[in-house]
């Protein structure tokens, strides 16, 4: 999981290490910590995405909810 924390920074977590209520929440976090701690010129973004190893693209973690 890549959680955008601004432009100059970004935080990994190994999707494994999350639960599945910490999942649901998390976007909600992300988006109350840029509100409060981010400033504007520094805003990446409010949605944590995956990324899969397999392709070279992404996914927003929303379009991956039910996918285990």
């Amino acid at each position: 999981m890549v959680i955008p924390s601004s432009v100059h920074e970004l935080i990994l977590i190994e999707r494994e290490l999350v639960s599945e209520c910490t999942i649901n929440s998390l976007n909600e976090i992300i988006t109350s910590v840029n509100k409060e701690v981010v400033s504007q010129e520094d805003f990446l973004d409010n949605r944590y995405f995956i990324l899969e190893r397999k392709d070279e693209g992404y996914a927003f973690a929303t379009e991956l909810a039910n996918v285990s």
